[in-house]
């Protein structure tokens, strides 16, 4: 058993406390601090897109009555700004008071969320078109082909690969291939993550057939859930951007507290790590609302 423990999970099997220590026990100091600046920036950007992304589709659900503060006057629902800064600042805070463990339960939440929102939209979707049997005999020519147009065989195979790389190697999932207790846990989270990683998307685009694919998810739920259950899948797609925010702040200051402050300080106390930590969650939490402030600019 020992010995096919360490035929698993090998992230988890290094006894690592953040992915740049590999980094810098592989590769040494100036490519620790390389990634680090490249990962602060490159991923602060993307997750700032989120945020700002999430908060276009929230502001649309939210009207307000004329005269709040909160209100947009060109549209007269929650402005765009606010949505921005309370959830920005909501996984922020979280994130400093809680650290990995926040960000974990944050995890489990979008994930209970999402799955019932999937669970549901399934049959719900079906029904509305007259059943299984009707959506198939109704379905454009070439529908369920594997590979169609611009999205060919080479096209599959590239995209495997790239998400083999990122799942094997992406920060945010190393911190949660070490968190767990054995390497045979880790490459349990790993399976299930990409069973569930199926893409079903598909399957609503013919509902909307003249509507922007990217909008399919979005469009049958507005179609097929009653107002409160749409409130519920707004919040289920909140919960999975500020688990992408409080995965971004959190490996980030491990990674700045331990490789960055710690090997400058070598004998810092556990307490100071911490402090350090959440200053720079805070930090860096900043940062991105900002930039998600900046993006209609």
């Amino acid at each position: 058993s020992e010995l096919k423990d360490k035929r698993d999970g090998k992230w988890r099997e290094i006894g690592i406390y953040s992915p740049a220590e590999y980094l810098k026990l592989r590769f040494g100091k100036n490519t620790v601090t390389l990634y680090t600046l490249i990962g602060i920036i490159g991923r602060g950007v993307s997750v700032s897109v989120a945020l700002y992304a999430v908060s276009i589709l929230l502001v649309a659900l939210v009207p307000l009555p004329e005269g709040h503060f909160l209100i947009d006057p060109s549209t007269g629902n929650l402005s765009v700004t606010w949505a921005i800064l309370i959830i920005g600042a909501i996984s922020a805070v979280y994130t400093v008071a809680g650290g990995l463990w926040a960000v974990l339960m944050t995890d489990v939440i979008q994930f209970v969320l999402l799955a019932l929102m999937i669970i549901l939209i399934i049959p719900l979707s079906f029904k509305s078109v007259g059943g299984v049997s009707n959506f198939i005999d109704n379905v454009p020519d070439g529908f369920f082909n594997f590979v169609s147009g611009e999205y060919s065989f080479l096209w599959l195979i590239l995209w495997f690969f790239l998400w083999f790389f990122q799942v094997g190697g992406d920060w945010p999932f190393i911190q949660r291939y070490i968190c767990v207790p054995t390497p045979r846990d880790a490459k349990k989270a790993t399976y299930l993550m990409a069973t569930l990683y199926i893409d079903i998307s598909a399957i609503f685009d013919d509902y909307f057939p003249a509507a922007n694919p990217e909008q399919a998810y979005i469009l049958i739920s507005q179609h097929v859930f009653p107002p409160g259950m749409l409130g519920l899948m707004m919040a289920a797609m909140l919960s999975a951007t500020m688990s992408m925010i409080d995965s971004m702040l959190n490996v980030y200051a491990g990674v700045f507290t331990h490789d960055v402050y710690k090997e400058h300080n070598p004998h810092a106390s556990e307490k100071k790590l911490v402090k350090v930590g959440r200053i720079f969650t805070f930090i860096y939490g900043t940062a991105i609302i900002g930039l998600a402030l900046l993006i209609p600019f």
